[in-house]
C-alpha cells in the first residue's frame, strides 16, 4: 500500500467522484487514498471495518462518516481478487481488535459478495461495511486505487489519530 494525496491523477478523479460521494455524505471531505496490489498467488484475507471506524472513538458509531471508494486498475472478479464485502453489514457491530485477530473471518466467508469490477469501475461503500481484499490465486497481481472520504466535522480529529500521516509519507 502506498498513500498518495497529490497526484495530479489522483487530484483528477477525487474531482470526478466527489459530487457522487456528496450525494450520500454531504460534508464529505477527500481525506487520504491509497494504491493497493493484492500480490500473485497471495492468500491473505482480513475482513475489517475501515477509518474512522478503526478507532476506539468510532468503532460503534452508526452514523455514516466515510465512504471507501475502490477503482479497479485491471479486471477482477470472484475468480482474480475482487474484493469481497458483506452487504448491508454497516448495520452491525465489529469490535476492530476483533477482526484483527480474525474473529469475523467465518462470518465474512459466509456472507461476503465479490462484485464483478471491470477496470476502471468503482466500488464505493459506508466504511462501517465489513470487507477484505480477497486471496488472488492468478500469477498476476491485482492493483487497485483507493480513495476515502470522510465527514468533514471528524476529519481533523482523525488526523490526530492516524498514523498514516506519520508513516508513510503521505503527502
Amino acid at each position: 500500500s502506498q498513500t498518495v494525496i497529490k497526484w495530479p491523477e489522483i487530484i483528477e478523479i477525487e474531482k470526478l467522484l466527489n459530487p457522487l460521494i456528496k450525494n450520500y455524505l454531504p460534508n464529505a471531505q477527500f481525506y487520504s487514498s491509497d494504491i493497493v496490489v493484492i500480490e500473485k498467488e497471495s492468500t491473505w484475507l482480513n475482513p475489517h471495518i475501515d477509518t474512522p471506524h478503526r478507532f476506539k472513538k468510532y468503532n460503534y458509531d452508526k452514523r455514516l462518516l466515510g465512504i471507501q471508494c475502490i477503482i479497479s486498475l485491471r479486471d477482477t472478479d470472484k475468480n482474480s481478487a475482487s474484493t469481497g464485502l458483506v452487504p448491508q453489514s454497516q448495520l452491525k457491530d465489529f469490535n476492530i481488535n476483533l477482526c484483527y485477530e480474525g474473529l469475523y473471518n467465518d462470518f465474512f466467508l459466509d456472507n461476503n459478495i465479490q462484485p464483478d469490477m471491470p477496470k476502471g469501475s468503482v466500488l464505493f461503500y459506508n466504511c462501517r461495511v465489513l470487507h477484505s481484499s480477497m486471496p488472488n490465486p492468478l500469477p498476476n497481481s491485482r492493483p487497485a486505487l483507493l480513495l476515502h472520504y470522510l465527514d468533514s466535522d471528524i476529519i481533523e480529529d482523525v488526523r490526530t489519530i492516524d498514523n498514516i500521516w506519520e508513516s508513510n509519507s503521505a503527502n
